[in-house]
């Protein structure tokens, strides 16, 4: 509805493993009488956003990094060659999620993972080579 969303506070959040983040909630001021009140505020009374600071320092510089003409090549050739990898891999194998926890049980699911998708690839090249013969 074209709604302005007000800044009312930043809060400093320190985590678990002692990271320290800081957030800025936004709150709608005009969401009485909305018609959209009960789907976009999800039942609170107004419609509130929380942004966190470090990601917009991280997205900005992704943005000027992809804005380069190198950044536009290399992201223009990265939907070629990777894309449609992850597609596979989640829709032919089923892959959508990893069932263990922890970065290094992570890295060596996901290493088996490529692993048996390369050797499908590689199990493949026999027959589509038989089949160019002919």
């Amino acid at each position: 509805m074209n709604k302005r969303l007000i800044f009312r506070y930043e809060k400093k959040q320190k985590s678990e493993n002692g990271y320290e983040s800081t957030k800025r909630v936004y709150l709608c001021t005009e969401c009485h009488n909305c018609p959209f009140q009960e789907v976009c505020a999800k039942g609170k009374d107004t419609k509130s956003i929380t942004v966190f600071m470090e990601n917009q320092k991280q997205r900005k510089e992704v943005r000027e990094r992809l804005a380069t003409e190198e950044g536009k090549e290399k992201y223009k050739q990265r939907k070629i060659d990777v894309e449609p990898v992850f597609g596979q891999i989640k829709h032919n194998c089923q892959f959508h999620r990893f069932s263990l926890r922890g970065l290094s049980k992570n890295t060596v699911d996901w290493g088996l993972v490529c692993a048996a998708h390369n050797l499908k690839k590689w199990a493949e090249q026999p027959k589509k080579k038989k089949n160019e013969t002919k």
